[in-house]
């Protein structure tokens, strides 16, 4: 018909891929510490999943998973068969169908040089045959400690005995433990008495008092 535009085609390509985004990675520090935080320390030993999903709707072939860890770990002991050379630890999958799932784990000891501070990211590669279908997995950030940590606590007893009354002899009692992965060095306790209703004190365990606060070094 005069003037009419017949009807244009499209040619669509259709690609099918595994999907491996969804992948996690976890840490676990097995010596029972902060980690729930993002901190760890020296001599710790940490727990690393690597939780590989497939999204896709096809196969994913031949998946090279690898997680560099020698700045942070060292004695790598794979808990999923693997190999391990220069501080990676590497696994490969033959297979992992659509759907699917599997589990690498590996463990190791934090290092005992770490500074205080050191901060380290793990992050993991999952990579299979299929172009266009690698997944970084980015685990926590973790913060490696190397301090001291006081833990503090005081309490008084009525030396005298029985009820509290004006001119009863009070002792107080400090207690500071170190909770720590460090020692703490000339450590200075102060403990403020003014305000409170006593008179004459006298500090033990080697302190002094001067203005009414009681002061110790260790």
């Amino acid at each position: 018909v005069p003037g009419v535009t017949p009807n244009p085609s499209l040619t669509l390509d259709v690609e099918s891929k595994p999907d491996l985004s969804t992948s996690t990675l976890a840490v676990d520090d097995e010596t029972g510490w902060l980690l729930k935080i993002g901190q760890t320390g020296g001599g710790h030993t940490l727990r690393v999943v690597i939780a590989l999903i497939n999204s896709g709707k096809i196969a994913a072939n031949q998946v090279q998973v690898s997680l560099p860890l020698g700045d942070l770990l060292t004695d790598l002991q794979l808990v999923t068969p693997g190999s391990t050379a220069n501080g990676v630890a590497t696994w490969t999958l033959d297979k992992l169908a659509a759907g699917g799932s599997a589990q690498f784990v590996v463990r190791g000891k934090v290092r005992e040089d770490l500074s205080d501070g050191f901060a380290f990211t793990p992050i993991a590669t999952a990579t299979p045959q299929e172009s266009g279908a690698s997944a970084t997995l980015t685990g926590p950030g973790l913060t490696v400690f190397k301090r001291p940590i006081l833990k503090v606590t005081k309490s008084a007893v009525d030396a005298t005995g029985g009820q509290l009354f004006p001119g009863d002899t009070v002792r107080f009692s400090i207690t500071v433990a170190n909770v720590g992965n460090a020692p703490a060095q000339q450590l200075e306790i102060s403990d403020d008495l003014n305000g409170i209703a006593v008179v004459d004190p006298v500090a033990g365990s080697g302190g002094t008092v001067t203005g009414n606060i009681a002061a110790w070094t260790i």
